[in-house]
């Protein structure tokens, strides 16, 4: 009986051969072999979608898998990590337990007119929330891809606003919900590892919000290597309805964009290009929000953060660290910077709303920074009685101005500090800070009028600085 069974078979995987060597692989076949299946040949699935029983595994032998989609359920695959198994024109779907992933397991077109949304996203789709993977993205490749809304660039009029002091306040958390949901590129699982040696860069949009790694919830994920994700503030089709005053047109294109996640690990690589923030790392302070809201541990190391139109990093969160990263070009004129066109931004959102989104156990330390509009600014970064520094600065050198405005427990530390950002926003220089310190510090220039401010309110210390020039 298992002798006729097998000629049978046979002779159907011989019906299935077309005149180019290829087979075309069918449903029948993956549930003759129950529990895995050997690829030696090219196989299409002619726009037909297997499905893979539980645990199934896919073995590759010098065959491969085109034109159709392949859905998982805990499924696996075992394959040479140099050899192409997925064409141009296959999906994938469903639940998938990878170990490592492979950028070349899948066909390359280097065309600069080549579109790789599809194969960002079949990548990232073998791996799961609950299972750990590791992805490379190996040298030599550059993946152009697009944002998948092409609508209007004027979102702020389709977004609901309240009237505050006689003036439209939108609510711009809204561009944050389902409804926006082609604004989101692409997404990273909880316990997934990349190294990325490769480029990802966006095509140039006319769209002022985006978010090319759209990250919610997610935990343990790590992004190491020596490549670069790009964002288009240098390449921005600007629209017509483009108004530098109007914040909800490109306040929001951000690169990676993480709302209440926990232990992030970014090194090495370099974000660049955002048209909003390049990487933000805060808590969620969305209406509907339940539970936990507040985004813990944060690790950023010798990362590159360059050519942010809005924020170089915004941070609203707890358990940070950052070192040895270098901030260029951040809310530069020359890409038309939005406010507060800062290298980095301390500044949990809406946190007189939602109390516990407050900044807590923040490090910045041994960091560069270089012809930025600001350096650092800060925005109500915690809450008042914390009773210890929430965001410590040590051993930095800030050649741009610093803002600072209605913050509490923040700490500066052997730093160099060319001066605080009174020529563009002099009434809000120190407004409403309490317990700050500046210790160890020199300043290129520094108003006395302000330095007796620091030294009169909020149990501010100024204590073992220089100063090379008074205004």
């Amino acid at each position: 009986m298992e002798k006729k069974y097998t000629i049978l078979l046979l002779f159907f995987l011989i019906l299935c051969t077309n005149v180019f060597g290829t087979s075309v692989l069918t449903q029948s076949m993956i549930d003759s072999f129950p529990d895995s299946f050997v690829v030696k040949r090219d196989y299409v699935l002619n726009g037909q979608n297997i499905i893979l029983p539980k645990g199934y595994v896919l073995k590759f032998s010098g065959g491969t898998i085109d034109e159709g989609s392949m859905t998982g359920t805990k499924s696996k695959i075992i394959a040479s990590k140099d050899k192409n198994i997925f064409g141009l024109d296959i999906k994938i779907k469903g639940s998938w337990n990878v170990d490592f992933i492979y950028d070349q397991w899948f066909k390359f077109d280097t065309s600069r007119d080549f579109v790789s949304n599809t194969i960002i996203e079949n990548i990232l789709s073998l791996t799961d929330d609950n299972y750990k993977s590791h992805i490379y993205f190996g040298k030599g490749r550059i993946y152009y891809f697009n944002l998948p809304y092409n609508g209007r660039a004027d979102l702020g009029e389709v977004i609901s606003y309240n009237i505050v002091g006689g003036k439209k306040k939108r609510n711009y958390n809204e561009l944050y919900g389902k409804k926006f949901d082609n604004l989101k590129v692409f997404t990273i699982p909880s316990n997934t590892s990349i190294t990325l040696d490769a480029e990802l860069c966006l095509n140039p949009t006319k769209q002022g919000v985006y978010f090319i790694f759209w990250e919610y919830g997610k935990k343990n994920v790590l992004i190491e290597g020596s490549g670069v994700i790009r964002g288009d503030s240098q390449t921005h089709i600007f629209a017509e309805t483009f108004n530098a005053d109007s914040k909800y047109y490109g306040e929001l294109g951000n690169v990676i964009n993480c709302f209440k996640c926990s232990n992030f690990i970014i090194k090495g690589i370099t974000v660049a290009d955002a048209f909003g923030d390049c990487i933000v790392f805060q808590g969620a302070n969305l209406a509907e929000e339940k539970g936990r809201r507040w985004a813990d541990g944060l690790k950023l190391e010798n990362v590159r953060i360059l050519n942010a139109r809005r924020n170089g990093v915004t941070i609203g969160a707890r358990n940070v660290s950052i070192k040895n990263c270098y901030f260029k070009g951040c809310g530069s004129d020359v890409i038309k910077g939005t406010p507060p066109r800062s290298a980095i931004d301390f500044e949990p959102d809406d946190l007189d709303v939602y109390p516990d989104l407050y900044i807590d156990s923040v490090v910045m330390q041994n960091c560069v920074f270089e012809n930025n509009y600001i350096d650092v600014n800060s925005f109500k970064v915690t809450k008042e009685d914390l009773g210890h520094p929430a965001v410590t600065i040590r051993n930095c050198s800030f050649h741009s101005p610093i803002h600072i405005n209605t913050s509490s427990w923040m700490r500066f530390e052997n730093c160099y500090i060319e001066r605080f950002n009174t020529e563009n926003y002099k009434a809000s220089v120190f407004v409403g800070t309490n317990d700050f310190a500046f210790l160890n510090c020199t300043f290129g220039s520094l108003q006395r009028n302000l330095q007796a401010k620091v030294y009169l309110q909020g149990r501010n210390k100024f204590e073992n600085c220089k100063v090379l020039k008074y205004d």
